[in-house]
């Protein structure tokens, strides 16, 4: 499996769908293949992390205001201290 092909412009200039779908074979083909050394493999885990990034950006646009969803994580019982 060749990685070199996904540089900053390859990620600028793909679409969403090519983004998913590339995204998919790296994680099936790369980083999910235990006969490939873990180096490669660690390397393919970081790439997601960017195809992440990416695919994000092309679905909710770059926003920094906290328009974007966003996963909340609940730590127990919400007690209001007004009593």
């Amino acid at each position: 499996m060749d990685i070199s092909k996904y540089t900053s412009s390859w990620f600028k200039q793909a679409s969403l769908d090519e983004l998913e779908e590339e995204r998919e074979l790296v994680r099936r083909d790369g980083f999910c293949n235990p006969s490939l050394p873990i180096e490669f493999r660690e390397r393919c885990q970081n790439l997601l992390y960017k195809f992440d990034e990416y695919i994000g950006i092309a679905r909710y646009g770059n926003k920094s205001d906290g328009d974007s969803p966003r996963v909340l994580h609940s730590g127990g019982w919400y007690i209001d201290d007004d009593d």
